[in-house]
């Protein structure tokens, strides 16, 4: 159309230049002869001429302007089909085709855009921007980059890119542009072909997971170890991992029971079903097919109700395949899932190849447990069957060729035939390397071993043997050699067998070891270890060697003759028991009981005895253990426990005792103040007064033994404490002569003075009493250190350290071991009744023990005795001694005083001391009662004297209730027992002070006195 156009305007120009040059050339060439001209034709004929030539010009020029016409006509018809055959098969193509022009308009977008894009083509008309909006955003800067190329390049450009539909849907477009030119080679703009290939993209994902998929089989299958359940469980974990199953199974349906051959990914509280028939892989398996197996919705199906771990672990779908083995289908894979799942083509082939390979596996299995059962038969297959060599060739070579062990056949030059695997594997040289070369060649040698095992097989046509370590591999060889005979009788090859025994011989090493660390335990053992066959002595361990000779049986070493050494009264006990034990009878394990040893020395011994065999008789395995320092031991104890008992006893006494002393001194002191000296029962009530120092004298004894006796603690250097005893003792008992050795060093103890000279005077008396005719008495004192071994002697334990120690010495009359073993109970006395009261020597035990020291004695009849008392060493220096005198005031003022005691008669007695001391008092017999008379008159109560040891409440509770209603109360504490113990903690906590009972009126006096006074 635009070249027709261009032709018609350049014949226009055309006719227009010739109109006017003919035009021209008439004026100019008429204008000088117009008259004449006018005259020759005339006025009208000049003006007929020139519209004639005007119109011949119009007419040329009409005719070529029809031509022109009619071509424009031609071309805009033929223009007008093409557009129509265009736009027809642009409509009706299957891609999305479009036209953008020069100035970026959509000049044509085929309909095949609403199938693919979802967008009529209106909608890109309207907004061209719409085709980069759709681009998916990954791929939109690509996408505009290539829109903004260059127009005028002729370049067809293809690219891959996705679009999101207006479903919402990804897809994938193969874009064609391609740049539009006229004829004339100006650009037209740019024509664009959109395939969609989002399916060629699945289909080439799908194939490139299938590749992947089939080389991780491929990695498994290189990777397949030589345990057919290792590589099923490999099979069975790849087959889940692949096909992304929640879990996998391969079952194995044996003897008609499902058994989990290969597991992956299944819960450890997974169980198969019960009935064999609820089994889906059950119905698989029986249904003898090699199709798949796929069961959807499986909550829903009878295996929801039949088999529990569908609905315990939500499975919701099941694809299983059946494997064959043996032309039998023996066996079911199959991958369950907790979504829906489609078995896709690629999965579909997937399983099959797993499933092949795991009835590849179990046909190896199978004739791995077949070659197991030809290895262990080899020797004897080798030695029956030679004539069948030739014609079982191949199935040998490939027994033989799996055998882990070293086979190899050599004739009788020591050419090397051929070699297993292994052994090709072991030389690390391929058969036809080894085949021909002499088997000392391969070792290193020239020529055969001088002791060759081989050549003794040869000659001696026998088996052979031997054993080598080869020290580059540091492996150990079992190597056997095995003639070949032919039907001659001629040895014509040896068959070598090599194992690896290196496991073997370190086993056998650590069996050797473990033997001989029996043999020390044995040989070392503190226990006497002997066998004992037909009263004859098979073996014996040191200890029982020495106890042997120790009892006295070494004149008959190979005797079993203890039975002569037991305490008869014993003997026929024990024996019935050791013949019942080796009878099997069920009697105890062990028996205890006593033997006299060659020198007359009794022993505790503990046997053991165990019917063994020995040399294939029957023989009796004994263990005889020496009791004699544990029983030492437990009579120790025993006696400590005994030594216990009697001083809680004795300390109760002597606490009830002190509250009646306590009762009579009060009644006795209010007496004395209201009577004068030279009063008839004057003498009397103070002979009631020195028999109540007597009595609290005992029973201070008493709380010494029960270790409640001690009052107040310092450091003292014992060497004060000897001399001033001794002195006095030695005005009083003239006929005795004392003797003192002292360290003039010795360290300072902590101790009770008044206590530790009770426990000496004790002794000094004990000694005078065994000396009446007079005698000597040595007294000396050391540091020392006692250490653990001393305990292992000693009746009394005390802890290792250091010590002070005082010796007590007399040359009397001495004492039998069975009152050495009494001498420490109290009331036990070997004088006459009347004479004395048997608590001397327990008090002083019981006050030493309490001191936390020991005190042993050592006696014997006609030799005297020596008292030993070990003191712990204080870490502070020793007090001088000092004596004071406590001033008694009898008077107290009009003081008010609470006096809590549950004691009737204790309570009267300190109510008479305390009135006649010139104070109000009020009497609680209880700590409930106390508080609340204390919280009536708490205004008027300066002072509360409180008994320790009370029922229901004690004396600490209430101390502590009546501290909770006054802060600043002032508290008395009494006690029979000493200040130790509850009485401490009291103190502890804020009380004032401390007096023990049985007090006097000035000793109560001076301590009211003491603390009232007290800010």
């Amino acid at each position: 159309i635009k070249s027709i156009a261009e032709s018609m305007i350049l014949s226009g120009i055309i006719i227009a230049i010739i109109y006017w040059l003919l035009d021209s050339i008439l004026n100019i060439f008429f204008s000088q002869k117009l008259n004449l001209m006018q005259e020759l034709i005339g006025p009208d004929l000049y003006d007929i001429y020139t519209r004639v030539v005007v119109l011949c010009l119009l007419i040329i020029f009409g005719s070529h302007a029809q031509v022109s016409i009619n071509a424009l006509r031609k071309v805009r018809d033929a223009l007008r089909k093409s557009e129509e055959s265009f736009k027809t098969v642009a409509d009706f193509t299957y891609h999305w085709e479009y036209w953008v022009g020069e100035d970026g308009k959509l000049v044509y977008i085929s309909p095949s855009c609403e199938r693919i894009t979802g967008y009529l083509p209106d909608d890109f008309i309207k907004n061209p921007k719409l085709i980069e909006e759709i681009v998916h955003p990954d791929d939109r800067q690509r996408i505009a980059r290539h829109l903004n190329t260059d127009l005028k390049s002729r370049k067809v450009e293809s690219l891959e890119f996705r679009i999101i539909s207006r479903e919402g849907v990804v897809r994938w477009i193969g874009h064609v542009c391609q740049p539009v030119q006229g004829m004339d080679g100006r650009s037209l703009g740019r024509r664009v072909s959109n395939r969609d290939i989002t399916e060629i993209k699945k289909e080439m994902s799908q194939r490139v997971r299938l590749e992947e998929r089939l080389s991780k089989i491929n990695d498994c299958f290189l990777s397949f170890g030589s345990e057919s359940l290792d590589n099923i469980n490999r099979l069975t974990a790849l087959c889940g991992e692949l096909l992304g199953a929640t879990c996998a199974i391969y079952n194995r349906l044996e003897d008609g029971i499902i058994c989990s051959r290969g597991k992956w990914n299944i819960h450890q509280d997974y169980k198969p079903a019960e009935k064999v028939e609820d089994n889906i892989c059950y119905n698989l398996i029986k249904n003898n097919s090699g199709k798949f197996l796929v069961v959807s919705n499986l909550q829903q199906s009878r295996y929801a109700r039949t088999d529990s771990n569908v609905i315990n672990y939500k499975l919701q779908t099941y694809v299983g395949k059946a494997v064959k083995f043996e032309n039998a289908y023996v066996g079911s894979l199959c991958a369950l899932f907790k979504d829906d799942y489609t078995l896709s083509r690629g999965d579909n082939r997937i399983m099959s190849i797993i499933a092949s390979a795991i009835s590849v596996e179990e046909e190896r299995k199978g004739a791995e447990e077949k070659l197991g059962k030809y290895r262990e038969h080899l020797e004897e297959l080798v030695k029956e069957r030679t004539a069948e060599l030739k014609e079982t060739s191949i199935l040998l070579e490939t027994i033989v060729d799996n055998i882990p062990d070293i086979l190899g056949v050599q004739d009788i030059e020591h050419n090397i035939i051929r070699y297993n695997a292994a052994g090709n594997k072991l030389l690390n040289l391929t058969h036809k390397k080894i085949e021909g070369k002499k088997c000392y060649e391969l070792i290193g040698y020239d020529k055969p071993c001088e002791k060759c095992t081989i050549s003794k097989a040869y000659r001696e046509k026998r088996p052979a043997f031997m054993i080598r370590y080869d020290e580059s591999l540091g492996v150990w060889f079992d190597i056997r050699f095995y003639p070949i005979v032919d039907e001659s009788g001629n040895v014509t090859k040896v068959i070598e067998h090599m194992r690896d025994i290196t496991e073997a011989k370190r086993a056998e090493e650590a069996l050797r070891e473990s033997e001989e660390k029996y043999r020390l335990l044995v040989e070392n053992s503190n226990d006497a270890i002997f066998i004992i066959q037909n009263r004859k002595i098979k073996f014996a361990n040191p200890k029982a060697r020495e106890l042997n000779d120790f009892v006295g049986m070494g004149q008959s070493r190979n005797r079993f003759l203890l039975d002569r050494y037991i305490y008869p009264e014993q003997r026929n006990r024990v024996i019935n028991w050791y013949s019942g034990r080796l009878r099997g009878e069920n009697l105890s394990d062990t028996n205890s009981f006593k033997i006299v040893n060659k020198n007359g020395e009794k022993l505790w011994v503990q046997l053991s005895v165990v019917p063994v065999n020995w040399e294939g008789k029957p023989a009796a395995l004994n263990f005889l253990r020496d009791m004699t320092l544990q029983k030492r031991l437990e009579a120790q104890v025993q006696q400590s426990q005994r030594m216990e008992s009697i001083g809680t006893l004795a300390g109760g006494i002597a606490h009830d005792f002190n509250n009646l002393l306590m009762g009579i001194q009060g009644s006795a002191s209010v007496m004395l103040l209201d009577i004068k000296p030279d009063h008839s029962h004057y003498e009397n009530i103070k002979l009631i007064e020195r028999c109540i120092k007597s009595g609290a004298k005992l029973t201070g004894q008493l709380l010494g033994f029960a270790r409640r006796g001690k009052y107040v603690v310092t450091p003292c250097n014992l060497n004060e404490i000897i001399n001033r005893t001794s002195l006095i003792f030695g005005h009083t008992r003239k006929e005795i002569t004392i003797h003192i050795k002292q360290n003039e060093d010795l360290r300072a103890v902590n101790v009770d003075m008044g206590q530790i000279e009770q426990v000496l005077l004790n002794i000094y008396v004990n000694a005078w009493q065994a000396m009446p005719d007079g005698g000597d008495l040595y007294i000396e004192t050391d540091n020392v250190t006692l250490d653990a071994r001393y305990n292992k002697t000693k009746l009394y334990y005390a802890s290792p350290g250091r010590y002070v120690k005082v010796s007590v010495t007399d040359n009397g009359t001495g004492m039998d071991k069975k009152t050495l073993k009494r001498i420490f109970e109290p009331f036990f006395t070997t004088r006459d009744i009347g004479t004395g009261t048997g608590l001397g020597l327990a008090s002083a035990y019981g006050i030493i023990k309490n001191h936390e020291g020991i005190i042993n004695c050592y006696s014997e009849l006609g030799h005297g005795t020596t008292f030993n008392i070990y003191l712990p060493v204080s870490s502070s220096e020793a007090k001088t001694i000092e004596d004071r005198e406590i001033p008694f005031d009898t008077s107290l003022g009009n003081g008010t005083i609470l006096l809590v005691d549950d004691e009737e008669v204790v309570a009267q007695g300190c109510r008479q001391v305390i009135e006649a001391l010139g104070c109000e008092v009020f009497v609680a017999m209880g700590g409930e009662e106390a508080i609340k008379i204390y919280r009536k008159s708490q205004d008027k109560i300066d002072l509360v004297v409180l008994d320790m040891i009370m029922p229901n409440m004690s004396g600490g509770e209430t101390y502590d209730r009546l501290k909770e209603i006054n802060p600043e109360i002032k508290v008395l504490l009494s006690s029979g027992y000493s200040i130790r113990g509850q009485a401490t903690g009291i103190l502890n906590r804020g009380c004032n002070g401390f007096i023990q009972k049985p007090f006097n009126m000035e000793q109560l006096s001076h301590k009211i006195r003491e603390i009232l006074d007290t800010k």
